[in-house]
C-alpha cells in the first residue's frame, strides 16, 4: 500500500450481480491524472475474475489496480480510504457493513437492496445512479477529493449502534418472546 496515495477498496465475487463491468467503465472515463494518486485493491473471486484481469492489463489504469483474489478482506479494510460497492443488485451486504465498521466511507449503487437502511448519503457515504458508469466515475472524482470530510469515528460509532452482533442478537430474541 502506497499511503501517499487514495486506496479505493472493492469486496466481493465476480459476477454479473456485482457490478464489476460497470465499475471498469467508470474507470476508463476517469482521467489519467487520477491514477497517478489513487489505487485500487480489489479481494474477490469468481467466474469472472480472469476477464476482468485481462481488461486490466490492456487500459490506461493498469499499474493503478492490483486484484488479490479471494483472500481475508479485513488487512485492506484496515489500509484503505473508501469502499466501493458498483452491484447492479443486492441484499444486506456483509462486506459493506464491514467496510464501514472500520469506518471507510463507501460510494455505492443506488440499486434494489439494503443499503439505504444502512448508508446515509453524505453522511457514511454516496450514491451513484444504478449501472451508471458515467455518476460512478463522477462519484470517484468526488470521494477522492472529500473523503476526509467524513468522520471515520462517526461511520464506525454508527454502525456499531446498529448492526452490532449484540443489537441483531437483541432482534433475534425478541422474535421468539
Amino acid at each position: 500500500f502506497n499511503s501517499s496515495k487514495t486506496n479505493f477498496l472493492l469486496v466481493g465475487s465476480f459476477k454479473y450481480q456485482k457490478g464489476y463491468d460497470v465499475f471498469f467503465n467508470s474507470l476508463e472515463l476517469l482521467n489519467k491524472d487520477i491514477f497517478k494518486s489513487s489505487h485500487f485493491h480489489i479481494c474477490g473471486g469468481g467466474d469472472l475474475l480472469e476477464s476482468f484481469k485481462q481488461l486490466a492489463v490492456n487500459s490506461k489504469f493498469n499499474r493503478s489496480i492490483s486484484f488479490y483474489g479471494a483472500v481475508d478482506p479485513t488487512p485492506f479494510y484496515r489500509k484503505c480510504d473508501i469502499y466501493v460497492l458498483p452491484s447492479r443488485f443486492e441484499g444486506f451486504s456483509n462486506s459493506l457493513i464491514e467496510a464501514l465498521s472500520f469506518g471507510l466511507p463507501a460510494i455505492l449503487a443506488d440499486c434494489p437492496s439494503a443499503n439505504k437502511d444502512v448508508v446515509k448519503d453524505g453522511v457514511n457515504g454516496v450514491f451513484f445512479a444504478n449501472e451508471d458508469q458515467h455518476d460512478l466515475s463522477k462519484k470517484i472524482v468526488y470521494m477522492k477529493k472529500n473523503f476526509l470530510k467524513f468522520d471515520k469515528t462517526a461511520i464506525q460509532e454508527d454502525i456499531l449502534k446498529h448492526f452490532s452482533i449484540s443489537k441483531i442478537a437483541l432482534i433475534y430474541q425478541k422474535l421468539f418472546e
